[in-house]
């Protein structure tokens, strides 16, 4: 399980947040993170981690019912965020209220809030499911 939370943290981060980034979006790094952190964070410790998972990880015994189950990772991060900025809870000294610009409801709408989420929690069940693909042929 936490391989696949780093994985998407790392996915998220090189896909998504990188090319707000570039289009001149906020970012991670105009929150206060200094490029070493991002490197570190993002980066090396994503390869580190699957670099430990696929030599030294215990992964007998994974089922599909894990995957669903891992479900819960991402779902209560959202019910967090979603009760944090419904209670107007500011995100440190950035003024807001969510903690990435595809979760701003606000900004978004309902409808494409909810698309974002849909999409991220079919990805992690997707990432989810080939991991458990890699580990039964490891």
């Amino acid at each position: 399980m936490t391989v696949l939370c780093i994985l998407v943290t790392f996915i998220i981060y090189f896909f998504v947040l990188t090319r707000f980034g570039r289009t001149g979006e906020d970012t991670l790094r105009a929150l206060g993170v200094r490029r070493t952190a991002n490197f570190f964070v993002h980066y090396l410790v994503p390869a580190l981690t699957v670099v430990e998972w696929l030599t030294a990880a215990d992964r007998h015994g994974l089922t599909l019912a894990d995957a669903v189950l891992w479900l819960l990772i991402p779902l209560c991060y959202l019910a967090f965020c979603t009760q944090r900025a419904s209670a107007g809870a500011e995100i440190g000294a950035t003024g807001r209220l969510w903690p990435y610009p595809f979760m701003d409801l606000q900004r978004l709408g309902l409808r494409r809030w909810m698309g974002n989420m849909l999409l991220i929690l079919a990805g992690f069940f997707a990432l989810g499911l080939f991991l458990l693909g890699v580990s039964r042929l490891i």
